[in-house]
């Protein structure tokens, strides 16, 4: 069957073994008994581990090549969907370990798709994968010249058959994705299910995933967004030439990251470093329409808790204020209607004013959310003591005060690279004063680079406009933070900026203040700005953040001075 009826059919046995009251989302647990959860896992592993050994087996889990049939190539979708859908609602026959020292028919499976799937560590694969893509170039000439159909063909014909076959994910593209979502769906499953029953001693427990295991996982998916839609394994990368197998996989790589950094599974902070996120960042302003559609559709429902976002059993996370800060990028350009493309948002597709806005209104809820949260943990510091009371103020406020997201967001403006210098140009032109056009020459080129400017200082400041709208109209119109803003805008611009890629930071701990222009070896840029560059344009960063602040004060107590410090994370 297709990929979503595999899909389907795992979900329906799995609904059909599990407890009324556990039936309400795939793969949620809530917390019971450790008799009833040890019944369960019997059942799930009676109905799944059969099932589960006959998709590993390697006559149906293998790369297809050009001898294998079309209707076979199709089929290991199907199965990396099923054995992706088996991972989220049965983690306990899915982590079954083999018996003596053989890996688990779970297990397997990962390391199917990470190694041989994702990063071609098979030598043996590969080297027969090579031979047929090489003989793969000519095989459609050959068929013209045995097929006296084809023959017949015209040119123009034949053009559109080709164009048609380029706007169609490959097959081996498909593969890709179904292998991340089988590595992302174990891990989430392992840790959220790990999570529900780690408090009743007597319950069944999954084995922890290992750290260097969870590195290499976020380290893939950072490669591939790097690589602009190429896996790491050389030779399935040759079978994602086109543009449409590249936007699937970025779209893919980028959606499973976010899951990862769910807040729930607590995985963010540890495995996802500053670079990181800047490369994850860059999916907001992919070129492809779907795919940055569908990256700020997920990136909404991180926002609001929903969907995969949702937690079952346990306490819910709010995320990072980092994830916080990225509803900068979910701004649309000024050029043209939706799919249109404007230099000055850095090349990225209009989603169209409906997805724009309510990834900004999500970050809104998201927002309130998290004052809330902060209000009752300040409170809760308070009434334990004045040490604890204190710990709040030098730890947890600039973790969960949501105004603590505004650094993250022009750390990232400041090195984008369509973002304006403080010479006023884009990236690209000149600003060398040695070689700048005398006025009566490059009249033509001085109209130019004013344009540009003008569109990158427009865009800038609406990209501004989408950080600060919901941290100060979640407030109402009695909003107070409007000074504290202010005044963290102002020491923001007073200190450089780290080049994330030149010092090695933990993350969640990047700070401008430790940290002068000159320290360390010679700057290596990120996105093609380096750190003087970014230094300079967080002046005029900073410079349109206080003209958009300014125009959100209406009266007095707007300009409420803020009692407590300012820290910068």
């Amino acid at each position: 069957g297709t990929p979503e009826q595999a899909r389907n059919s795992v979900f329906t046995i799995a609904s059909m073994i599990q407890p009324s009251s556990q039936q309400s989302t795939p793969g949620a647990v809530s917390i019971a008994s450790a008799a009833t959860l040890a019944s369960r896992v019997r059942k799930e592993k009676k109905e799944f581990e059969p099932l589960l050994k006959a998709l590993v087996n390697p006559s149906r889990l293998s790369i297809p090549d050009n001898t294998t049939t079309p209707k076979m190539r199709g089929r290991i979708v199907s199965i990396l969907s099923a054995i992706a859908a088996i991972a989220e609602c049965a983690p306990y026959a899915f982590n079954s370990p083999g018996q003596g020292s053989k890996l688990g028919w779970g297990q397997r499976a990962v390391k199917f798709c990470l190694d041989s799937v994702l990063l071609g560590k098979n030598t043996r694969v590969n080297a027969s994968m090579t031979q047929d893509v090489e003989s793969s170039d000519d095989s459609d000439g050959d068929d013209e010249d045995l097929s006296p159909t084809k023959k017949r063909k015209s040119p123009r014909n034949a053009k559109r058959a080709k164009r048609g076959k380029n706007n169609e994910v490959s097959v081996h593209c498909q593969m890709l994705c179904g292998a991340i979502e089988v590595i992302v769906s174990h891990i989430r499953s392992t840790i959220l299910n790990g999570q529900r029953t780690s408090e009743d001693s007597d319950a069944p427990k999954l084995d922890a995933l290992s750290s260097d295991h969870l590195q290499e996982v976020f380290n893939t998916l950072v490669k591939i967004l790097e690589d602009g839609g190429v896996p790491p394994s050389s030779v399935n990368g040759r079978f994602c030439k086109t543009s449409k197998d590249k936007a699937e996989l970025r779209c893919s790589a980028s959606v499973n990251l976010l899951r990862l950094c769910d807040a729930n599974l607590r995985l963010e902070a540890t495995y996802l470093s500053p670079k990181m996120w800047h490369v994850l960042s860059t999916a907001l302003l992919d070129q492809e329409k779907s795919v940055r559609s569908s990256v700020m559709e997920e990136l909404a429902g991180m926002y609001t808790s929903a969907g995969k976002y949702r937690a079952h059993g346990v306490a819910q996370l709010a995320p990072s204020l980092r994830f916080v800060s990225l509803v900068t990028l979910c701004a649309d350009g000024d050029h043209g209607s939706t799919g249109a493309h404007s230099a000055a948002n850095a090349g990225a597709a209009n989603v169209g004013q409906r997805l724009s806005n309510r990834a900004k209104s999500s970050a809104s809820a998201c927002i309130h959310n998290l004052r809330t949260t902060c209000q009752t943990a300040k409170a809760q510091c308070r009434a334990e003591g004045r040490s604890s009371e204190k710990n709040f103020e030098s730890q947890w406020k600039r973790r969960l005060m949501p105004e603590y997201c505004v650094p993250f967001a022009l750390h990232l403006l400041a090195f984008r690279e369509e973002t304006a210098s403080a010479a006023g140009t884009l990236p690209g032109e000149n600003e060398n004063e040695d070689e700048q056009v005398v006025k009566d020459e490059g009249v033509a080129d001085d109209v130019g680079v004013l344009h540009s400017q003008e569109a990158s200082q427009k865009m800038l400041k609406k990209r501004l406009k989408w950080l600060f709208d919901p941290l100060i109209q979640s407030l109402g119109a009695g909003a107070d933070n409007i000074s504290f803003l202010l005044r963290m805008v102002e020491l923001i611009g007073k200190h450089p900026p780290i080049n994330v890629l030149k010092k090695s930071t933990p993350p969640g701990e990047m700070s401008s203040l430790n940290l002068s222009l000159d320290d360390g070896e010679a700057d290596e840029g990120l996105n093609g700005v380096d750190e003087k560059e970014a230094a300079a344009r967080m002046k005029i960063i900073c410079q349109f953040a206080r003209e958009v602040l300014l125009s959100h004060v209406k009266n007095d107590v707007n300009l409420t001075v803020y009692p407590g410090s300012i820290q910068i994370p």
